[in-house]
């Protein structure tokens, strides 16, 4: 198995399984339970966002879930100001706007609010990805 490098979290996700002589990783997307030889299942640990995310929804879920509201706003805000955006962009093409005519798009954020924006739904998305649902 590859080792887990500090850049993976958001791509890969790494649980463990706490035993008494020895402590394995496990590196695989679906996988919640180890089956031993004897056949006992022990349920494997998310480590470590989505254990943190876990524990937070069982230890406060109503905190879990305005964090969870707010988030899925970070995230369909930005993508409804962008859709307007890229139509515009893409009817400036000139086969495009040709076929179908030009398009203005009504909402005109500043660079920064763009950017701004872009890293909420990011932050965002990394945040819903880590909930394990």
């Amino acid at each position: 198995m590859k080792p887990f490098r500090w850049w993976q979290p958001i791509s890969r996700s790494s649980h463990h399984l706490r035993l008494a002589e020895a402590a394995y990783a496990v590196d695989v997307s679906h996988l919640h339970q180890f089956t031993s030889d004897d056949g006992t299942e022990e349920q494997l640990l998310p480590a470590p966002a989505e254990g943190r995310r876990a524990r937070l929804s069982s230890e406060r879920p109503a905190l879990s879930r305005l964090i969870g509201i707010g988030s899925l706003r970070m995230v369909v805000i930005p993508l409804l100001l962008l859709v307007p955006q890229l139509a515009e962009a893409a009817s400036r093409v000139p086969q495009l706007a040709k076929r179908f005519g030009t398009f203005t798009s009504p909402i005109d954020p500043r660079r920064w609010l763009n950017t701004a924006l872009g890293v909420a739904a990011a932050s965002a998305s990394v945040e819903r990805g880590s909930r394990m649902r």
